[in-house]
């Protein structure tokens, strides 16, 4: 089948900004991410309309996701990522529950329910893997206490933000086969087998094709690809989002030996040619014009934003000098911590498709996400 022409133009116009935006923008420190979903948006239909995105596209798209998520999982042993550690848990119950806690009270004041209340408090939990990651290399933090720990919590908080967006999801419009303890139940033992067994399973793998001397770097790429691919076809029957199938995905080849050299090889592979799709999708589908929506009258989405903006730089100061780090390095972490994207946009399209939100919330909590996805970057510089 012959490709369309179109998305072989798209195609090459996404790769083309993917190398020249970077280094056009580095006088403003702008991350490769924001500056990818900066030009979708100007391209795309809420800007000059050049470019559409059609399914091939999409489908694209959806990789570079599943492959941002993947790298994410499989980073959590290079960022010494331990749910038990002291100084993450800081981190993480004053960045992550106490901006929860606003966003709930915030929905309750301005008179929603708890479901929809409680669904901004997920929101505010919940950060940027792609983002946090890409602004802690650009900031110089990457390999210090500060950017280890952040690059932590932030895992922690989208992977625990899409895991709360899925319980209320499924209360609301439950499985058409399990019930949610039996659902969650399932999830939760998922995600013990595939720690415990899928790095063996790997590992057998890899003796196997150096045994045989076959091409050993592009066998083991096909083979995390198709085992990707594979689980999150099966996540899907129990309609756990493919975002959080591919983390899982990821945090179990951690545990592999070999997890450094895959990763790198993961990357290039990603980011060469689906990452930046995704992010120009990102980008076509972000309405910039959101922002002149910010008035004195639209006091909805000023508090959204301003509570969410101020309760994750308050918390993520607070946190990150609860946890030892420095002053200046603290609020690099707090700046970081601000930014929202891929968990928090694709739950508020999903939450409007269930009737949880109405069209004032939800267009402020998209404002939030077209706000702080290209402001905090500029903010950190």
């Amino acid at each position: 089948m012959t490709p369309p022409q179109h998305f072989l133009a798209v195609l090459g116009v996404v790769l083309f900004f993917g190398l020249l935006l970077p280094q056009v923008l580095r006088p403003l420190h702008l991350p490769f991410a924001s500056s990818l979903i900066l030009a979708g948006s100007l391209l795309g239909p809420h800007g000059f309309g050049y470019v559409v995105a059609d399914e091939s596209l999409v489908l694209f798209g959806f990789l570079g996701a599943t492959f941002q998520m993947l790298l994410a999982g499989i980073e959590t042993r290079t960022i010494g990522f331990d749910p038990s550690d002291r100084d993450t848990l800081k981190l993480v119950l004053a960045n992550g529950l106490f901006p929860s806690a606003v966003g709930v009270a915030i929905g309750r004041l301005f008179g929603y329910d708890w479901v929809a209340s409680g669904f901004v408090g997920i929101v505010f939990f919940s950060s940027s893997i792609m983002l946090i990651f890409s602004m802690a290399h650009a900031a110089g933090i990457e390999r210090t206490k500060a950017g280890r720990l952040l690059k932590g919590v932030v895992a922690v908080e989208d992977l625990g933000a899409s895991l709360l967006a899925f319980v209320l999801f499924q209360t609301l419009s439950p499985h058409q086969r399990f019930p949610l303890p039996i659902l969650a139940g399932l999830l939760l033992s998922s995600v013990v087998i595939l720690r415990m067994f899928l790095p063996e399973v790997v590992t057998f793998f890899f003796r196997l094709f150096e045994e045989r001397g076959e091409h050993e770097h592009e066998a083991r790429l096909r083979l995390v690809v198709a085992l990707l691919l594979l689980v999150i076809f099966g996540y899907s029957l129990l309609e756990v989002h493919p975002v959080i199938a591919a983390f899982l995905v990821g945090f179990a080849l951690a545990e592999i030996p070999a997890s450094s050299q895959l990763r790198g090889r993961l990357e290039s592979l990603g980011y060469g040619l689906f990452i930046p799709v995704f992010l120009f999708v990102v980008g076509i589908e972000t309405d910039l014009r959101a922002l002149a929506r910010l008035d004195p009258s639209n006091a909805l989405a000023l508090a959204i934003l301003i509570g969410a903006v101020g309760s994750k730089l308050l918390g993520g100061f607070a946190g990150a000098t609860w946890a030892g780090i420095a002053p200046r390095e603290s609020a690099i972490v707090a700046i970081s911590s601000t930014a929202k994207l891929t968990v928090p946009l694709s739950a508020t399209y999903a939450a409007r498709d269930l009737g949880i939100l109405d069209a004032r919330l939800f267009s402020a909590i998209v404002i939030i996400s077209v706000a702080t996805s290209i402001l905090a970057p500029l903010a950190l510089s």
